[in-house]
């Protein structure tokens, strides 16, 4: 189980007594990519990558309000299709996983 917000953990001594953030779960093997798109054209190698099965976790911080909300309607078309899921991270930042990999967060109840 890897903890995407505390992370850093793994690389320092200090104990995290709450998990706040996604925890990724059963994933037998995972492929991830993390990418900052510049613009709409970014986002066909990404859907690719997903329905390839790729987990994804992308930064819209580059992207103006209207190219961040046709990217990330283009991906979530793309988890649609694919029956891959989208959780966010934070406002500028979103994970996209394939079907193989399963996000739990902390005292949310998960369908």
């Amino acid at each position: 189980m890897v903890n995407l917000k505390s992370a850093a953990r793994f690389f320092n001594d200090a104990d995290e007594k709450e998990v706040r953030g996604p925890v990724l779960v059963e994933t037998p093997a995972m492929n991830m990519r993390v990418r900052t798109p510049r613009n709409f054209q970014d986002v066909q190698a990404y859907a690719d990558a997903l329905i390839s099965g790729d987990t994804l976790l992308i930064s819209y911080v580059d992207l103006d309000d209207a190219a961040s909300t046709r990217v990330a309607d283009y991906l979530a078309g793309v988890c649609y299709i694919a029956g891959a899921s989208v959780e966010l991270i934070t406002p500028e930042l979103l994970l996209y996983t394939p079907n193989t990999v399963s996000v739990e967060r902390p005292g949310r109840r998960n369908y």
